[in-house]
């Protein structure tokens, strides 16, 4: 901030309101300020008597000054670079909390199941858990007219980490509607942020903002990277000679980190999207005119599988003709499946007659035991 003050450079991010990330109470007041939807919460100082006095804890609620927030719902710390946020259960269901944290090899939270009192050594907001399918969305912006968001599994659902092969965290590629992208550009003007990321959380309610982050980047996307560059240049340029006097008919490419695997992960982008507009410089235009979707009905029968050993030469006898090497024969008709049938319960009652005979004669275990072990297979 002092650089700032003394040099004065161009800068794409405001270094003064980044203090507003470090603070999850500033964060929040800012979105709310900025009519960014966000999750309903409350705030509490436990270091403070007067606020700690109007705190009611019970076995499956908060309440605060007059405001109640139901079990399960997230405490998070007020300081921005924690990540210890925890999740309290409710005892109908067991209680205890689930414990977030940065993500360390596979995992990233565990559940402590004698954890059902908040924490009070300092300030923390508390939100309702909200269902969101099991995901939790990234956004990535570069200024206010251009987002890329991904999906990946929530943290909440089972606290390990789903990694590629490559071991980088598996994310998809996600569309937002046109009120999520609003959000984006309410987000980069409230923080006065052009390059940062945000959470969003969709919910039946519709989609609320849970975490905004400074300078957050898109991983392994050569595309991001170039559209990234090109609006970055117009930025600098925009702000040293003006919008009116900025020549944008050559664009620039900015390289992906070495050794990330790139591939394109972005999405589809609407016409009145300013990005769009600035990634078709001396391109020839494309429109999307269709979607053509292959779809497999997922209400299908189960497969039927019956693997057995046998020494009958009747039922051997399907692998006659087959190529060398084969282990397995497929029946798909319900009449093969019934010719099936039918041989393995002659050849039961065979055994049946043998194993019969066997008992009678005196035989020895072992060669009963043959039998028997036939007959299990194929019953």
């Amino acid at each position: 901030v002092e650089y700032c003050k003394l040099r004065n450079p161009r800068c794409i991010n405001d270094v003064k309101a980044q203090h507003i990330l470090c603070s999850r109470v500033a964060m929040y007041r800012t979105m709310e300020e900025a009519n960014v939807p966000c999750p309903d919460h409350i705030i509490v100082d436990h270091l403070n008597l007067a606020e700690v006095e109007d705190l009611v804890e019970d076995d499956n609620f908060i309440e605060y000054r007059g405001k109640k927030i139901n079990k399960p719902f997230v405490e998070k710390p007020e300081d921005g670079d924690r990540h210890d946020i925890w999740i309290y259960y409710p005892r109908s269901i067991g209680g205890g909390a689930k414990k977030l944290y940065r993500k360390v090899k596979d995992q990233s939270s565990d559940f402590d199941p004698n954890q059902n009192t908040v924490r009070r050594d300092g300030i923390y907001l508390y939100e309702p858990f909200l269902p969101t399918q099991g995901t939790d969305i990234k956004v990535y912006t570069v200024g206010a007219g251009y987002v890329h968001a991904e999906a990946r599994k929530a943290p909440t659902v089972d606290g390990k980490v789903n990694r590629s092969k490559d071991g980088k965290e598996v994310r998809y590629p996600v569309v937002l509607t046109q009120g999520e992208k609003f959000m984006a550009a309410l987000i980069v003007k409230a923080f006065r942020q052009n390059v940062c990321g945000f959470d969003i959380l969709r919910t039946d309610g519709g989609s609320l903002v849970c975490d905004v982050n400074g300078w957050s980047f898109v991983k392994g996307n050569q595309k991001y990277y170039n559209d990234c560059a090109t609006l970055i240049r117009k930025h600098f340029l925009d702000q040293e000679f003006g919008a009116e006097n900025v020549n944008t008919s050559t664009t620039m490419i900015l390289e992906a980190p070495q050794g990330e695997e790139i591939h394109d992960t972005s999405s589809p982008f609407e016409e009145t999207d300013y990005a769009l507009r600035e990634s078709r410089v001396n391109r020839t235009p494309e429109r999307l005119r269709s979607v053509i979707v292959v779809m497999r009905h997922g209400d299908r029968r189960p497969k039927e599988k019956m693997k057995f050993k046998t020494k009958q030469a009747q039922i051997l006898k399907y692998f006659e003709g087959a190529a060398p090497g084969t282990s397995e024969v497929k029946l798909k008709t319900p009449q093969e499946m019934q010719l099936l049938r039918d041989q393995l319960e002659e050849v039961a009652a065979e055994l049946r007659a043998q194993l019969k005979d066997l008992e009678a004669a005196g035989a020895g275990d072992e060669k009963k035991q043959g039998i028997r072990d036939e007959l299990q297979n194929i019953e």
